[in-house]
């Protein structure tokens, strides 16, 4: 009974910060600290159903796990000093949504869908009584729980939906992207290195240490580049490191051996050109665009890149292969990609310029 108590209250609580979502404000430098260093995380589950609250007891087992399996601690008595409190509310039906800042990216697979009203967990955290500005959502494939447990021939619906959430949660990403919200690096890099982690899990890791600035990242992300499954992405976070990355890519771009890992590099190169004014990315790009073996996918990423540079030297480079595309009678979709990538590029350059 007063487990169920302290889930109305929370539920309370819950409501009464919608509004707080709304007013969206950056983390302080000491919060940032505190989480940066957050080890011991009081978990709240709340499991939902048409019917009403029902134990949450197997939704914060399968959340216990995800969290110690990446070495965080979680305090079951909360009159026990803990770092972080995280909060997981689990619903047959979806009764509320609030905006996401997740990543800045609203497009996120993980972030809310405002149309959404099927079985979903919501994913919150806070410090000292205030929830910040983050909220990720985790969903069943199915949107109609009745439906679905009927086809499954289960009776009981919502008991059904909290089932296929909590297998949904042993497989999501959200123990990492809280981990990569609070910045703590070192966290991911340790599981980076661990010889028995899953190479899926370190694809999942590489793009969250990207935008880290920790100065471990970018050495961890060097040593990915000589695992050929993981090189590809990891040449695409280098990117995000910015100007500290350019020579790797650069190298990477002139000896890469398939056309896969030459287009990560470009991409990489292409992340830096776009937010850094003094890369020196444009003359090896433009070098490789001009070596008669590189192929039409690589052509194409280098032709990209160049437009987000916005150097006008590229100009009568791109005319140039965007005469020879546009001559050329090779209808093939490689061939096609690459005249719209220079339209772009060279609209980018110059708006005023006819390229068809």
């Amino acid at each position: 009974m007063q487990v169920f108590t302290v889930i109305i209250c929370f539920l309370l609580v819950s409501l009464t910060t919608d509004q707080a979502f709304s007013r969206q404000r950056a983390l302080t430098p000491a919060e940032k600290t505190h989480l940066k260093n957050a080890q011991n995380i009081s978990l709240e589950t709340v499991a939902l159903t048409e019917k009403g609250l029902v134990d949450p007891q197997e939704i914060q087992h399968v959340v216990t796990n995800r969290f110690q399996e990446i070495g965080y601690t979680i305090i079951k008595d909360e009159e026990i000093s803990h770092d972080v409190v995280v909060k997981v509310k689990c619903e047959e039906r979806k009764t509320r949504t609030g905006p996401s800042t997740y990543g800045g990216d609203a497009d996120s697979l993980h972030s809310p869908l405002p149309g959404w009203t099927g079985p979903a967990c919501q994913i919150t955290y806070g410090l000292n009584g205030e929830q910040f500005d983050w909220r990720i959502e985790v969903r069943t494939d199915f949107k109609d729980a009745m439906e679905a447990a009927k086809k499954k021939e289960k009776k009981n619906s919502g008991e059904y939906a909290l089932t296929e959430l909590s297998i949904k949660l042993k497989h999501d990403d959200f123990p990492l992207l809280l981990t990569a919200e609070w910045e703590q690096a070192d966290r991911l890099i340790n599981l980076m290195q661990r010889t028995e982690i899953d190479q899926s899990l370190k694809l999942k890791i590489i793009p969250l240490l990207g935008s880290n600035s920790d100065p471990s990242v970018l050495p961890t992300l060097t040593q990915a580049l000589n695992d050929p499954v993981l090189a590809p992405q990891a040449a695409i976070a280098l990117g995000q490191q910015g100007e500290q990355a350019e020579a790797t890519l650069v190298g990477l771009l002139q000896t890469a051996e398939t056309p896969e890992l030459k287009i990560a590099a470009v991409k990489g190169l292409g992340e830096i050109a776009t937010h850094s004014a003094q890369t020196r990315v444009y003359t090896p790009l433009v070098h490789s665009l001009q070596k008669p073996d590189t192929e039409i996918p690589v052509k194409t990423e280098i032709v990209r890149a160049l437009g987000k540079l916005g150097d006008q030297e590229a100009v009568p480079v791109l005319e140039k292969l965007n005469h020879e595309a546009w001559t050329d009678p090779s209808s093939s979709q490689e061939m096609q990609e690459l005249r719209e990538a220079l339209t772009w590029s060279l609209w980018q350059l110059n708006p005023d310029a006819h390229t068809g």
